[in-house]
């Protein structure tokens, strides 16, 4: 019996689900000698378009020559993303701000663990080490060396790049880091851009700075991160704030139609929204730019197209999620790990 049910996905998505049902095999084996095989599979190349049509939607209709360079680079993560799953304390794609903000909230609530130590990864002439996690097919390593050169820089190819192969520049120093963690009895959590260890005290360690959040706020990914009267405080990140509201003045300013303009605020809105809808501590921030965001609504759109009103992104009027979750042991091998689901892990941003 698949470990995979076929029932999860429609008839014409057969690819996808021979993609996750060879995925399931990967998440299981500890010794990969063919990954260069996957790489030239009809059904791997196929799911490989369909993410980076769902993903990479305007680029697509654009016909942008990067899109045959990002579909190769889906193929590979869709072979490597099983393995890189198998180290602990990864912050796997798929497991989304809740779970991130929920292992904050259950290190420094419930712990006490108030010491952040964070490592900064260097991409700088970044080297691929999958012997030390079994990787052993050499025309698969030379592929992938190849697209190392795109890791650097801040737009979505760089971050895309970073993000597959992460786990594999840096393997040696997470075994370390995560060796570490066990000894000294604390949380640790890594991505491609960073190792972060929540300790109780501080220790010592290569390239960590710590910092105790009940004394100097952090940033981490898309929040500031605190902890006063011992307990996690979030917020979104000023900067974010900060770039919508630019955004949103300079789309009131374009030559669009109304009706184009208020679909562009709308998608900065929800932007904030997917970052603070975690956080019940935003809901501040949350006012602030709801009002800010209709005041410039109002003045310049619905006061000539009054019928918009009723299409406007109001932040006050979306649920909030604050509840508390733990990532799946396993996105390949859970038996009800849904299509949408799936689908979701590929996001090119974290």
């Amino acid at each position: 019996m698949p470990i995979i049910k076929i029932d999860d996905i429609k008839a014409n998505e057969q690819d996808i689900y021979l993609v996750r049902r060879a995925q399931a095999k990967l998440a299981l084996q500890t010794d990969f000698k063919n990954l260069y095989e996957y790489y030239q599979r009809d059904s791997f190349q196929k799911g490989a378009k369909y993410l980076v049509e769902k993903y990479w939607t305007q680029s697509v209709h654009s016909g942008r020559a990067i899109i045959d360079l990002v579909t190769e680079l889906y193929i590979v993560w869709l072979a490597l993303l099983p393995i890189a799953c198998r180290t602990q304390g990864y912050y796997r794609p798929g497991w989304g701000s809740s779970i991130f903000l929920s292992w904050f909230r259950a290190h420094i609530n419930k712990y006490g663990r108030y010491h952040i130590g964070r490592i900064p990864l260097s991409w700088h002439n970044p080297v691929l080490q999958f012997s030390s996690v079994g990787i052993s097919d050499s025309a698969f390593h030379d592929l992938c060396s190849g697209y190392l050169s795109h890791c650097q820089g801040h737009t979505a190819l760089p971050m895309l790049s970073r993000l597959i192969f992460g786990p594999f520049v840096f393997p040696d120093l997470i075994k370390q880091a995560v060796d570490t963690a066990k000894n000294h009895n604390c949380g640790i959590m890594w991505w491609e851009d960073e190792i972060l260890f929540l300790s109780t005290k501080t220790f010592d360690f290569p390239g960590v700075n710590w910092h105790d959040l009940r004394v100097k706020k952090q940033d981490v990914l898309h929040w500031t991160i605190s902890a006063e009267k011992d307990k996690l405080q979030v917020l979104v990140k000023k900067q974010i704030i900060k770039d919508i509201k630019n955004k949103i003045e300079s789309v009131i300013k374009s030559d669009s139609t109304p009706a184009h303009k208020m679909v562009q605020i709308n998608n900065q809105l929800k932007k904030f929204y997917f970052v603070a809808k975690y956080t019940a501590q935003a809901s501040r921030q949350t006012v602030d730019l709801d009002k800010w965001a209709w005041n410039k609504v109002a003045k310049s759109i619905i006061a000539t197209k009054p019928e918009l009103k009723k299409s406007y992104y109001s932040l006050r009027s979306q649920d909030w999620d604050t509840n508390f979750r733990v990532g799946r042991k396993s996105l390949f091998l859970d038996r009800d790990v849904t299509l949408q689901t799936w689908v979701s892990m590929w996001a090119p941003r974290r």
